[in-house]
């Protein structure tokens, strides 16, 4: 999370406990892919804790390297093939499920390319106006492509989904990116995440109206 190491701690505690929440209203097991989305936020914020710490306290320097690794990793190699896969197993619109399929190739190759970008050519997170940027040395136009296609892969499943109240999820994930696009640009990875990790707690009021048990009408002869 962006700010500072105890914002991204408190952040991690509380996100822990609605994943936690949002688990355990999984009834349905197509839900409990959704419910640990919050959870996993909690692993990535709590990662970036550390990369706050060793970058402003040079006794927990030794932590950069995996603890900004563990940062991207879900930023760049869960996050694009997760969610599309969360949102994958909730469809039951045929016509949906097609293009969820499409949606959800493509994230796993993008992961797949991402993760080899992470190994290989690697990040270099760096403070900057109270954030953190995290620097990858690629031409710009080959990330802005990147992007479009991470964008696709993260919001278009939500937005097409026919399960009640998912849609609020992708609309919100757009919401957001704009947001962070424009006021924090030069720390857009860690900022987004971060608005994105607030906004799973969303996830508590979608899985209790979509798991709801529906009322059973007796027929009287």
């Amino acid at each position: 999370m962006c700010f500072s190491a105890t914002a991204s701690f408190v952040s991690s505690a509380a996100l822990v406990t609605a994943g936690t929440l949002t688990v355990a209203r999984s009834k349905k097991t197509s839900f409990r892919y959704l419910g640990l989305v919050p959870i996993l936020f909690s692993l990535q914020q709590f990662s970036e804790g550390f990369v706050w710490l060793a970058l402003e306290n040079e006794q927990f320097i030794r932590y950069l390297d995996i603890a900004s690794f563990g940062f991207v990793f879900f930023a760049w190699i869960i996050w694009p093939f997760y969610i599309p896969l969360s949102i994958y197993k909730l469809e039951e619109n045929i016509q949906r499920l097609k293009a969820m399929r499409v949606l959800l190739a493509i994230g796993v190759i993008l992961s797949g390319l991402l993760a080899y970008a992470l190994i290989f050519i690697g990040v270099d997170p760096q403070i900057s106006a109270h954030s953190i940027s995290y620097k990858f040395p690629v031409d710009k136009s080959v990330v802005n492509i990147m992007s479009i296609i991470y964008l696709c892969c993260t919001i278009v499943p939500e937005l097409i989904s026919t399960t009640k109240r998912v849609w609020i999820l992708g609309v919100s994930t757009l919401i957001l990116f704009i947001t962070a696009q424009i006021l924090f640009s030069h720390a857009l990875l860690s900022v987004w995440c971060m608005f994105c990790a607030i906004s799973s707690l969303l996830i508590l009021y979608v899985i209790p109206a979509s798991t709801r048990p529906k009322a059973i009408t007796k027929i009287v002869v």
